[in-house]
């Protein structure tokens, strides 16, 4: 019986099995397959455009370079100033000076603004440095000029003898701007010159100064001005401290005043002179009016008048030293006409008297020839 219900299993799931296979649909055919066209690969996307390094703000290196270029520009400018370029080439000057005015505040936002800028500088330190360089051997000749007239004046007015160590000094500053400028050192060049040039001026006008302080002091001028004569050595004095503190410049001008004041008191001084001259001459003219003289030394006493009148022209036109002159031989003109009419009055005056007593002479001869003819009658 176990036997009988085995078979009777396996008999009903093979029957399952074949109602399975039935209810399953028969798998439908494939359609055949379709061929696709092979699809073609995107293009890779452009790449982004290039960015213009001119339209980037400048990086510091760009910077510094402009700096650079600014400098340079002030530097030529200055070297064209020192060599007197627009006195020498006026135009020129005048269009490089327009050039660079032209440039302005430059844009320097960008790169390329900044290049532009550059171009800009570039070419205006250009132009002052060739006119510079034109310049400098102009310059350099009228300053070797103008310095061997200095010296010669200086020489001229004994400031080797016054002053021999200053004078050295000044001697050594010509030959430093010789030696520099030949060794292309044209700003120390001028500056030696300038030194040497000033120097050599100081002295020559503070001799001058000292000289006609002794012309004061020995004709008593300084009696007629004794508040600007003080002033006057004031002022001399404090041109040499400038001077030996190196302020070269302050004592140029000092000495310029001191040398204007103590020429003040000395005209001051000659135009009192002067004029007492004159009242003298006049007081002794009237001496010889006095004295008949315009009639008895008429030629002596005219000459003496034309005389007098140049002294008062002279005097007219501040030409006291002239005037002084000719009032004193002016003087002696009217006291010779004077004496001459004097001379002329007493032998006129003895003639008289010395007739006078002739006439009583022959009086007291005829009385006494008509006594004697008398007495004979």
């Amino acid at each position: 019986m176990t036997k009988l219900l085995g078979i009777v299993m396996v008999i009903g799931i093979a029957a399952m099995a074949v109602i399975s296979c039935a209810g399953t649909p028969a798998p439908a055919e494939s359609p055949p397959a379709v061929e696709e066209s092979p699809v073609e690969p995107a293009p890779p996307a452009p790449p982004p455009p290039a960015r213009d390094p001119d339209q980037e703000p400048p990086d510091q290196a760009a910077l510094d370079r402009l700096e650079a270029a600014k400098n340079r520009l002030l530097a030529s400018r200055a070297a064209a100033v020192t060599a007197e370029s627009s006195r020498y080439f006026p135009e020129e000057w005048e269009a490089a000076e327009t050039g660079a005015g032209a440039i302005g505040e430059p844009e320097t936002g960008t790169l390329g603004a900044l290049k532009a800028a550059l171009e800009a500088y570039d070419a205006a330190a250009a132009a002052y440095e060739a006119l510079a360089e034109k310049s400098r051997p102009l310059y350099a000749a009228d300053m070797e000029a103008a310095l061997n007239k200095a010296r010669a004046g200086a020489v001229e007015a004994g400031a080797p003898d016054q002053w021999p160590d200053r004078f050295l000094a000044a001697d050594e500053a010509f030959e430093e701007a010789a030696d520099t400028y030949h060794a292309g050192q044209y700003e120390e060049a001028a500056a030696a010159a300038l030194l040497a040039l000033g120097s050599y001026g100081i002295l020559e006008t503070s001799m001058k100064s000292l000289k006609i302080r002794q012309e004061i002091e020995d004709r008593d001028f300084a009696k007629y001005d004794p508040i600007n004569f003080e002033f006057a050595g004031e002022i001399y004095d404090a041109a040499w401290d400038d001077y030996e503190g190196g302020d070269m410049e302050g004592a140029r001008e000092k000495a310029d005043q001191a040398l204007l004041w103590y020429g003040l008191v000395l005209d001051v001084g000659w135009e009192a002179f002067a004029s007492h001259w004159g009242t003298v001459a006049a007081s002794r003219q009237q001496e010889a009016i006095n004295l008949k003289a315009p009639v008895a030394a008429r030629a002596e006493y005219e000459g003496a008048v034309g005389i007098f009148g140049s002294g008062d022209q002279a005097f007219y036109e501040r030409k006291f030293n002239e005037a002084v002159n000719l009032y004193i031989l002016a003087d002696d003109q009217f006291r010779e006409s004077g004496n001459i009419a004097q001379e002329k009055r007493r032998l006129a005056e003895d003639a008289i008297r010395e007739a006078q007593e002739r006439l009583s002479r022959s009086d007291d001869t005829a009385r006494e020839a008509e006594l004697l003819m008398g007495g004979a009658l």
